[in-house]
């Protein structure tokens, strides 16, 4: 029976996945005083982070935020100003690759909570086939 989510879960995610948006835009910030122009590297660890240990929608969120705080402090003009196009596609590149980024995380969580469950039914499945095993050899004496 799937349990159901709730609001302090979710105010968790939402703040753990503000906290570590917020430290990756200083780390932005932080490039870019050292003249690297890769801003958007910055966050990428981010929304691994929050999907890895939240799970899909923590990551999304952490996608968004992300998006949301280059298109504010580092696309010029400052600001929610229109950026222009090439801005504007590299922040649709850069979701993309976000979104991408935590289907493939989510997938390997999702594909790993299965294969513990298997694997602890596999050893009960063994532990009853060694303990009938038992029964069988001590009948036979």
């Amino acid at each position: 029976m799937p349990q159901r989510d709730q609001l302090p879960d979710h105010l968790l995610m939402l703040a753990g996945t503000t906290v570590c948006t917020g430290i990756s835009t200083l780390l932005a910030f932080l490039l870019a005083r050292l003249d690297m122009s890769a801003p958007y590297l910055a966050f990428v660890p981010a929304i691994a982070l929050c999907c890895l240990l939240s799970g899909l929608r923590a990551g999304l969120v952490a996608a968004i935020l992300s998006a949301l705080s280059l298109w504010y402090f580092m696309i010029p003009p400052p600001g929610f100003a229109l950026p222009d196009r090439s801005d504007a596609g590299h922040l649709l590149v850069f979701l993309a690759v976000a979104a991408a980024l935590c289907w493939i995380i989510d997938f390997q969580r999702r594909s790993n909570d299965q294969l513990a469950q298997e694997n602890f039914e596999l050893g009960y499945k063994v532990s009853l086939l060694r303990t009938f095993r038992s029964l069988r050899e001590t009948a036979q004496r």
